[in-house]
């Protein structure tokens, strides 16, 4: 079994004090994540999202919802751990999840560096739109892989988008999301005073001509050489 052959190395390769070090590693190193992730949930929806609606809130109350939002976040996570059990590996699951919340996020990402067009009111609504539907393609994709090849309508939809790889689910929602910000900037431009012309580079070549040394230049020259050799390597 692919899950535990971690363990089985852990336990069987090292030795009995080497053994200790490394499971005791592994916990601080899993509490520190947990920690960090708990509190900057906590921190997100208190002062970002409570506070804006009660701006009069004191900071023991902020402190209170915090904490109430760490508990509940904490307790969700926990109900998801058996979604685990349908991967082959937790970094397979990791990566599964990122694959479907990381194309909203990059298209906003790219667009307000690379398009001075951009608006703000287009990147909140591909936000939203672009992380429902990543949610949605994510939740067929788990539960679509039991639907019998007999079902049709809605549920042959979902199957199908169940056995497409992660990878390219992830490729077509930057793709839908990359048209959706675009629809929604022509729809709604920018209004006066929104543009901060620091924000962004007014053509996609001045990356390349701005800067203070070819340092980066290189290093990003030979980041894409590299993933070229590992495509051609891999693929």
């Amino acid at each position: 079994d692919s899950k535990g052959i971690y363990g089985v190395m852990v336990t069987q390769l090292l030795p009995q004090g080497l053994t200790g070090i490394m499971v005791a590693a592994l916990l601080a190193a899993l509490m520190s994540t947990v920690s960090g992730a708990l509190n900057s949930i906590s921190t997100l929806f208190s002062y970002d999202l409570y506070k804006r609606f009660r701006p009069g809130a004191s900071d023991r109350r902020l402190v209170a919802v915090g904490r109430i939002t760490a508990g509940s976040a904490l307790l969700l996570s926990i109900g998801l751990v058996p979604l685990l059990d349908s991967y082959e590996s937790l970094f397979q699951g990791i990566n599964d999840v990122i694959a479907h919340l990381a194309p909203p996020v990059t298209t906003v990402f790219l667009l307000g560096v690379f398009w001075p067009r951009a608006s703000a009111r287009s990147a909140k609504l591909t936000l939203w739109i672009g992380s429902a539907l990543g949610v949605a393609v994510y939740g067929a994709g788990v539960f679509g892989k039991g639907i019998s090849d007999s079902a049709g309508g809605a549920a042959e939809l979902v199957r199908f988008v169940a056995g497409i790889p992660f990878m390219m689910r992830a490729f077509y929602l930057f793709v839908v999301c990359l048209a959706l910000q675009v629809g929604f900037t022509l729809a709604f431009p920018k209004r006066p005073g929104e543009d901060r012309e620091k924000l962004y580079w007014p053509r996609p070549l001045d990356a390349l001509r701005q800067g203070g040394g070819r340092g980066y230049k290189v290093m990003g020259a030979a980041l894409v050489v590299a993933m070229a050799v590992l495509y051609w390597l891999f693929r």
